[in-house]
């Protein structure tokens, strides 16, 4: 399994705090053993996605790879 956190580097390192809305949450970021691939990096500069052989470069290098359970968030 791979819990996959695609928010922006401020919201998966927790310091987005201020604006995320839930000051009544006890924690702040990630969850423990999350990789983290920000949706960014999955588009070109035109908000459209990568080739899909980028796309599966990439995930191959954050952890997730085919025949795992992939939970994003």
């Amino acid at each position: 399994v791979v819990v996959l956190d695609t928010r922006s580097k401020r919201e998966y390192e927790g310091s987005l705090n201020d604006l995320s809305g839930c000051k009544e949450c006890d924690r702040m970021g990630h969850i423990p053993g999350a990789v983290w691939v920000e949706y960014t990096e999955l588009m070109d500069g035109q908000y459209k996605m990568k080739p899909r052989q980028a796309i599966q470069e990439r995930m191959t290098k954050a952890g997730v790879t085919p025949g795992k359970l992939v939970i994003p968030y």
